[in-house]
């Protein structure tokens, strides 16, 4: 009696185990602050709080932009902010591509 009860809550157990890992989705979803295009860095100094240089960079991590913001108190927890940081990004990567393809064309027409 006692055996068949053990067998009973291993195969239960084994079972839960076995449809708890089937039900986890394969790919977690991305946050929408995040950009397929590129990232951002954020740097600061402890000794001045209130000036922030933001760097960014496409998928290849070449740098493209720089960002100097002071005099205001810039959290990057919130939602708003990595949502404004996203924007900056996807505009000075516009940018950028823009300027590149003009940079392409003048070389291509002194050769």
């Amino acid at each position: 009696m006692k055996k068949e009860i053990k067998q009973m809550i291993f195969a239960s157990g084994f079972s839960l185990i076995a449809v708890m890992g089937w039900t986890q989705d394969e790919t977690p979803s991305t946050p929408k602050w995040v950009s397929d295009k590129g990232y951002w860095v954020v740097e600061s100094n402890m000794n001045q709080p209130q000036q922030y240089t933001i760097r960014f960079y496409n998928n290849q991590h070449e740098l493209i932009g720089r960002k100097e913001l002071s005099g205001i108190k810039l959290n990057i927890r919130k939602r708003k902010t990595k949502m404004m940081l996203r924007e900056s990004l996807e505009s000075s990567l516009e940018a950028w591509a823009k300027n590149r393809n003009n940079d392409n064309w003048v070389i291509r027409a002194n050769k």
